[in-house]
Parts: C-alpha cells; structure tokens; sequence
C-alpha cells in the first residue's frame, strides 16, 4: 500500500514539476520536489524503496521528458540507493539531516547531468554550471526539504504507511 501512495505521490510531484513548478524559479531554477521525495523515502524506509521508487520516478521522468532514457532513472535510482544505505548510519528524526543530504544528492544529479553532457557532445563550461546553476539548486532545495522531510517522518509513523 505504502509504495503505491508513494508512487502515486511521485507521479503528482512530476505532473507538478512540469506544469506549474516549471513558471516558478528562484535564480534561474526550479524546485526538484522528487529528488527530495526520493531522499526522504531513502533515508526513512531503506535502501531497498529508496531505489525502487527512484528507478520508477526515473524512469517517469524520462518517458515523459527526457532526451535519453535511463538518466534520470539511474541517476535517482543510485541517489534512492545510496540515501537507503546512509539510513543506517543516522538518526533519521534529526531534521538537518534531510537537507544535508538532499545537498549531496543535488550535487551528484549535477555531476551525472554534465558528464552525460560532456559524453554526448555537448560543450559548455562546468565552472559557469555549477557557480550559476548547482549551488543555486543546492540552496534552493535543502530549505525546501529542511520542511518537507519532517512531514515524510510523520507520515512514516502512521499505521497505513508501516
């Protein structure tokens, strides 16, 4: 039941994303609500969700609007992963660990997104990249996830999402 509300929540994330998220930027970016979503599952239910719904997230996300397919899903599949795998190492009731987190993770949706830029071709400057767009998002998204992830949490103490 818990994965299907989840995927469901994912599904609304992305039609929101691209709808009305994508009018609304701070500096030049857009909030990743799924990314931190995905490292909200990975650090409170495990390695083992954190990558299941990052792989279908993923692979949502690249049906819908991406150039390749399997991008996003490896790249929120291994960030489901590696969230699952830090879980065991924190204590998830702490509220700084979700932003955090959400910043590592930002940061290698980043670095994956400009090598597969560097691999197909494409030329541009990975020091303009990260000044003007990576820390930008960084910023942006763990203060979004510094509220969201306590929301995760309680959700995770009730009975329907055990």
């Amino acid at each position: 039941m818990r994965i299907l509300i989840l995927t469901l929540l994912l599904l609304f994330e992305i039609i929101l994303e691209s709808t009305v998220l994508s009018f609304i930027s701070i500096g030049g970016v857009t909030l990743n609500l799924v990314l931190i979503t995905i490292v909200s599952i990975g650090l409170i239910y495990g390695k083992i969700e954190g990558m299941s719904l990052g792989l279908i997230s993923g692979l949502l996300c690249d049906i819908l609007f991406g150039r390749v397919l399997g991008f996003h899903a490896l790249s929120y599949m291994l960030i489901g992963y590696l969230m699952g795998i830090i879980s065991e190492l924190v204590y998830r009731e702490n509220r700084l660990i979700s932003p955090l987190f959400t910043a590592l993770s930002i940061f290698i949706y980043h670095v994956s997104f400009y090598f597969l830029q560097y691999f197909s071709g494409i030329e541009f400057s990975i020091l303009q990249y990260f000044k003007n767009i990576t820390v930008v998002s960084i910023l942006v998204n763990s203060v979004i996830a510094f509220f969201i992830y306590p929301i995760f949490l309680k959700l995770s103490q009730q009975a329907f999402f055990r």
